[in-house]
């Protein structure tokens, strides 16, 4: 099939529209998120003044479609220690997630009702370490693994703002915070104990969304052949 210059520009359209929806997972900044993303920032819980005291957060947003589980031990509202983390996020509160108590413990998890695009959050962690994002499908099935360390010192701990994006939607995001110095401290290898606050997300376009582009591309051919052809 030959290609005439306009058949080549109507294709560029396509994939112009379409170009964005099908790229793969990778990372990104809290400059990527528009300004209709939803911030959750954990400020209308009850804050807890240590790692054992505030509110446990469950399912305290799920209005918002977002549902926080904590399989080993709770992931918790404080105010306390988010001072600690100087690079912009809400105050009083933030999300403090246990992750061992002298042994293993599982990721946090978050659960989406409906497909984000695009997840990311200001994190604080120990020294040393990572924070890591696993995004799964609907279908439970692993889209994309990132780590992140973090881009400001501060006593004994990093922190910063990471965030992933993938086009196929994310429906659970678990995080983890794990030593990146083998060394340290005494061969530590279990997970460590981070915090994040300011969880942003973008939701997945609509599927009438995708449709009113695949008019608009169509136009554009219709358009062009009328140009071609003119009655």
């Amino acid at each position: 099939m030959k290609l005439t210059k306009g058949g080549i520009c109507v294709i560029a359209a396509f994939a112009a529209v379409f170009g964005a929806f099908s790229a793969l997972a990778t990372q990104i900044g809290q400059g990527d998120f528009s300004s209709s993303a939803t911030v959750i920032n954990f400020d209308n819980l009850a804050g807890g003044n240590s790692i054992s005291t505030g509110e446990i957060v469950t399912n305290q947003y799920a209005a918002e479609g977002v549902i926080f589980n904590d399989p080993n031990y709770p992931a918790r509202a404080n105010f306390s220690l988010s001072s600690q983390i100087l690079t912009g996020h809400s105050q009083p509160n933030f999300l403090f997630v246990l992750q061992h108590d002298g042994g293993s413990g599982q990721p946090l998890q978050i659960l989406f009702t409906t497909a984000q695009t695009e997840v990311g959050f200001f994190f604080l962690t120990s020294t040393f370490s990572d924070i890591e994002l696993t995004a799964y499908d609907a279908g439970n099935n692993v889209l994309e693994h990132d780590t992140a360390v973090g881009t400001h010192l501060y006593t004994d701990q990093i922190q910063g703002f990471t965030g992933i994006f993938n086009s196929q939607g994310i429906m659970r995001l678990d995080v983890e915070s794990h030593p990146t110095d083998p060394g340290y401290p005494l061969g530590l290898t279990y997970p460590l104990n981070f915090s994040i606050d300011d969880l942003t997300l973008q939701a997945a376009p609509e599927p009438s969304v995708l449709g009113l582009a695949g008019i608009g591309a169509a136009a554009l051919m219709i358009l062009h052949r009328r140009k071609r052809n003119p009655s």
